[in-house]
């Protein structure tokens, strides 16, 4: 039973940031959904941007087309992005990009606890 409650708050989520963005993106098309969907930002991605595209009345495989292309070319970009982040920092020595990663890590866990801490405080 817990695991419907939180897929009905996934998709809640979900319609709730498609409804959020469907007016700016309507307003552009299918140029402001391919860039959606490309553009690494929170709650951006395939998932809500099909979500978005149903909400425009897209046909279904223009949809896709749209939502898939942009997909494959973000998944391109990082993967050329990482590949010469990873080249340039070998010149600094061979695990350099493993360090890299531990402070990024290292901040997410302390960004998330913080953040935690700060919300207890605001509820007192």
């Amino acid at each position: 039973i817990s695991t419907f409650k939180r897929t009905e708050q996934f998709f809640a989520s979900i319609y709730q940031v498609a409804q959020k963005y469907e007016k700016p993106i309507q307003k552009y098309g299918i140029v402001g959904l391919f860039a959606f969907v490309w553009l690494p930002f929170w709650m951006t991605g395939p998932i809500v941007g099909a979500a978005i595209g149903y909400f425009m009345h897209l046909k279904v495989w223009l949809n896709l087309l749209v939502v898939l292309s942009g997909t494959n070319i973000a998944i391109l970009c990082w993967a050329y992005l990482l590949e010469s982040l990873d080249s340039q920092l070998k010149y600094f020595g061979q695990n350099t990009m493993w360090v890299l990663l531990s402070v990024f890590v290292s901040l997410a866990i302390f960004g998330t606890f913080f953040a935690k801490l700060k919300s207890k405080k605001g509820e007192k």
